[in-house]
């Protein structure tokens, strides 16, 4: 299981939410700590029951804060990618591996160098494919890159042009390519976009708006289950924030009606998809009950249909 930025953001630089990922046997976890007086990458290993593997293990180490840390299984260790300041105040991307223990394989990797904030990351098979939204051109725009096996990268690409900032990318894998989405500024209110990736991180025909209403439609996460993606978000439609999910095919055509998740008072936020092979796997936060707690739902998806 992976999870997204904690976006009900105290600071949205800052992420609390706790991201896991499968081994096989067991879960790796990452999330950003303040412990030691300033923001640090930290991980963990937690066995299939829940219980807890060894000590923390600390993954950064430079001046600066460090936030948003999404984490994959490579099949013989694990890649994490962070935002953090610590060349002079503006935030950078960057990526880590890690062996199955958590212990640090060579150095950090700087994956950016203009302003450049909340990566997702995962890995095809052959190389990691990260997404971050980047400052560089005034506004924030949507951007992937690849790093190798090893480390190294191998290029980045712009994917998102058009008018307002376009943020929360959220990236999966489905075997062939990549899906990308993102929440977009560039219509009245920000709506969920989303765009097919070749394997390169080029982008395969326009952009798709997935959200349908003139409301704020925000922080998607994308899940590719067997032939079609999910896609999750928060929206406002109903007053409050609510949590929306709709199936979209490979080139980003919503297949169906959109999905209302929750129907309780107060806001669910941020919502984090997982695909168990069957059904769909939803988390969120809610704050129904006064303060904000995480609540789960399944989504059966039989033969990738809901």
């Amino acid at each position: 299981m992976r999870g997204s930025d904690f976006r009900i953001t105290i600071y949205w630089r800052f992420s609390m939410h706790v991201i896991l990922s499968w081994t096989g046997s067991e879960f790796g976890v990452a999330w950003a700590d303040n412990r030691d007086g300033n923001w640090e990458v930290y991980f963990a290993r937690i066995g299939a029951s829940g219980a807890k593997i060894g000590s923390d293990v600390r993954v950064t180490d430079a001046a600066g804060d460090a936030g948003t840390t999404p984490i994959t299984w490579s099949g013989s260790g694990f890649g994490v990618a962070w935002h953090d300041n610590r060349n002079g105040g503006v935030f950078n991307i960057y990526f880590a591996r890690l062996d199955p223990a958590g212990s640090k394989i060579g150095s950090d990797v700087r994956v950016t160098s203009a302003a450049s904030y909340d990566p997702d990351i995962e890995w095809t098979g052959s190389q990691y494919g990260l997404a971050w939204e980047d400052a560089r051109g005034g506004d924030s725009e949507a951007y992937v890159a690849r790093v190798d096996a090893s480390g190294t990268m191998i290029g980045e690409t712009r994917v998102t042009n058009a008018t307002g900032e376009s943020r929360a990318v959220s990236l999966a894998w489905t075997g062939t390519g990549f899906g990308l989405a993102w929440h977009d500024g560039r219509d009245a209110s920000r709506e969920i976009y989303f765009a097919a990736l070749s394997p390169a991180g080029a982008k395969i025909g326009s952009d798709a708006r997935i959200s349908s209403v003139p409301d704020e439609s925000t922080y998607p996460w994308i899940a590719w289950m067997v032939s079609t993606y999910g896609v999750a978000w928060q929206e406002s439609r109903d007053g409050n924030n609510e949590i929306y999910f709709a199936r979209i095919s490979a080139s980003g055509s919503v297949i169906g009606i959109e999905t209302r998740i929750t129907s309780d008072t107060n806001d669910s936020i941020d919502p984090f998809l997982a695909w168990t092979g069957s059904r769909l796997g939803v988390t969120w936060y809610d704050n129904r009950e006064g303060n904000y707690e995480i609540y789960y739902a399944s989504i059966g998806c039989p033969m990738d249909g809901i």
